[in-house]
């Protein structure tokens, strides 16, 4: 099987909710699948991350914002290049995943990558969702988006019962 893994994971170049996909995606290696990883280019990749890497994943490296004219400029040059798409939704689809896993840092990062979410409406997907607030104030489309969003996905995985309870409460159709 080919199974992609995308952290969104933007604050630190490791942190708990790395270990979860990781381990999933060390473990089909051993069980002999295809595994491809998406992640931030950082100056130093972890350790596990590295572990992965030699045991055969394929790695996207996806630039890491910076709010320089340079920065921006140049995000739109590699997109001009790629019809328009970003680098990594092309890497994506070129490795052709049969299913992908989304680690989010927090519960609703992928509100904020429209074109990968978009990507994902052609693919069986899983969304792991990490730290939470309570409250979130959302607006009425930010909710609704977020519902189709969690829809969309094969499973929504979440760290625990609580954060399950608040998420349902937030989108508003759920007792809290």
């Amino acid at each position: 099987m080919r199974i992609a893994f995308v952290t969104l994971m933007y604050d630190a170049p490791w942190g708990g909710s790395e270990v979860l996909w990781s381990q999933t995606a060390a473990r089909a290696l051993a069980e002999g699948h295809e595994v491809f990883v998406a992640t931030h280019a950082w100056p130093e990749l972890a350790p596990p991350l590295r572990e992965l890497a030699a045991a055969g994943a394929s790695f996207y490296y996806r630039p890491r914002y910076q709010d320089t004219l340079r920065h921006r400029a140049g995000s739109v040059l590699r997109r001009l290049a790629n019809a328009g798409l970003l680098p990594e939704v092309v890497a994506l689809r070129r490795f052709a995943p049969e299913v992908v896993v989304v680690s989010q840092g927090g519960w609703n990062d992928l509100l904020f990558h429209q074109q990968l979410a978009d990507c994902l409406r052609e693919i069986p997907f899983l969304l792991i969702c990490h730290n939470y607030h309570d409250p979130v104030r959302q607006d009425d489309r930010q909710r609704a988006r977020m519902i189709a969003l969690y829809g969309q996905a094969r499973e929504v995985l979440m760290i625990s019962d609580q954060q399950l309870r608040v998420i349902r409460r937030q989108a508003g159709d759920f007792p809290g």
